[in-house]
């Protein structure tokens, strides 16, 4: 009856903060341009496109460095990620041969070459987005090394220098069929970003050891999913549990705790705030700047900062509000991506509805449940419009199914971090550490596939 009434008051505070709220210049701003954007009256800078004076149907390799890791498209057997070019070759005469037609090239003889052929290299700069075979994608992963020998062998991670070739299709999309791995620069940050792809390429090398269990680690630790059970995955996304699978908040959260369960007690206050935001840097640099993920980092940061200086902590929607303008300024072209709109939108949800559900809820079962409810209830609430708009489906199945699967993820992680930790300095515990973390597996697996067996609506 008291955690009730502590929820209601909780409630009537909430609706005068955002009452308040309207009034608050960076909230209003931040909705003023939300509008403006998604309303398509105001124009977003987006990816920036391959820009070179090479005709784009004729270029038929690419040099560049990797700006995006790699992700892989499972009903094409191929991988997609965006390339930062720095040059590019032709196809000697194709321009020629387009415009006038092979007949009137083969007439003009040799003048024909020097009047209407060009270089085959050119300058290049922009992005653009890369389509790969798996067998390119995946020379150097454990357990699928059957094309180091067609000497395509690339490591795809980001700051990597590579070589491509291929031809550009009608989508826009460069379509590769040969990979070429270049010296890496010389340059403090791609040193960094060379040590980032080979820890990565270690970690995976040791999830494998770990079977189905070190697929499913190796996507909540790192956002790498090429070795998460297939059936798993659409288990995840028909049991409305997609989100557990996408690094997000509640993945830094965790890293975060970490952190300061390690630090606070052993170390002065503003110390432990430099390690924590150090902790939770370091993971983010090595899983990647996802848009889920980015903004979770934005606003740990925006926490620690004020914690540090002592300033009082802005309300939840501040925070959010602020980071969604930053994360605007930064990456724009995260704007339109689901990921991004998702991750914004459960936290919305979260922040404005969570309280109310929860006090709808008190009455008929214990609070610590309807707490945890009133927070699905509460994300869903923005989400679910999205998920129906975008993807013609939702499943109500996942605001009961979180409750039951995010401890048991975090269980999950707390106990593989414990076990990488002792393989790392007990080698000869990896066997024991795969058959621990698969019993796990299989308690989550089971759980997720009786959800995902739930109603769906369908659009």
């Amino acid at each position: 009856m008291v955690k009730r009434i502590d929820s209601v008051s909780r409630w009537r505070k909430k609706l005068l903060s955002l009452k308040k709220s309207t009034k608050d210049p960076v909230i209003l701003c931040a909705f003023i341009l939300c509008v403006l954007i998604y309303s398509n009256l105001f124009p977003v800078r987006k990816q920036q496109h391959l820009t070179t004076l090479c005709p784009l149907d004729s270029i038929s390799s690419i040099y560049g460095v990797v700006y995006s890791n790699p992700v892989k498209n499972t009903k094409n057997k191929s991988y997609s990620f965006v390339l930062k070019a720095e040059k590019v070759c032709g196809i000697k005469d194709a321009e020629s041969s387009r415009r006038f037609g092979s007949g009137y090239s083969e007439s003009l003889g040799d003048s024909a070459h020097s009047m209407f052929s060009f270089p085959s290299e050119y300058s290049a700069s922009g992005n653009v987005d890369v389509i790969v075979p798996e067998e390119i994608a995946e020379a150097y992963f454990p357990g699928k090394l059957y094309s180091v020998s067609k000497g395509s062998a690339v490591i795809f991670e980001q700051g990597s220098q590579i070589k491509i070739d291929g031809r550009m299709n009608a989508r826009g999309y460069f379509v590769a069929n040969k990979g070429l791995q270049l010296p890496w620069e010389n340059t403090p940050l791609s040193k960094l970003q060379k040590i980032r792809a080979f820890s990565r390429l270690s970690f995976r090398k040791m999830m494998y050891g770990w079977n189905k269990a070190g697929g499913l680690f190796l996507a909540l630790i790192s956002g790498m999913r090429e070795y998460t059970d297939e059936k798993l995955k659409d288990a995840f996304k028909d049991a409305g549990l997609s989100h557990i699978l996408a690094l997000s908040g509640m993945h830094l959260s965790l890293f975060s705790g970490i952190s300061k369960n390690m630090f606070s007690k052993k170390l002065p206050e503003k110390l432990s705030l430099i390690f924590q935001f150090i902790f939770i840097s370091i993971f983010v640099w090595f899983a990647g700047f996802s848009p889920s993920l980015f903004r979770a980092f934005i606003s740990s940061t925006i926490v620690i900062i004020f914690s540090f200086l002592n300033i009082k902590k802005p309300s939840v929607l501040n925070i959010l509000s602020l980071t969604f303008l930053i994360h605007t300024v930064i990456f724009p072209e995260d704007l339109f991506s689901l990921s991004f709109i998702f991750s914004y939108g459960a936290m919305l949800g979260i922040t404005i509805f969570s309280d109310f559900f929860t006090v709808l809820q008190t009455k008929n079962i214990p609070f610590s449940i309807a707490q945890g409810l009133g927070g699905s209830l509460g994300a869903q609430s923005i989400t679910c419009p999205v998920t129906l708009k975008a993807l013609k489906t939702f499943s109500p199945g996942g605001i009961i199914s979180t409750l039951f699967v995010s401890p048991l993820i975090t269980i999950f992680i707390y106990s593989g971090l414990i076990l990488f930790i002792l393989t790392l300095i007990f080698p000869f515990f990896s066997g024991y550490s795969a058959f621990l973390m698969n019993i796990l597996y299989t308690v989550i697996e089971k759980i997720v596939v009786f959800f995902s067996r739930l109603p769906k609506i369908q659009v």
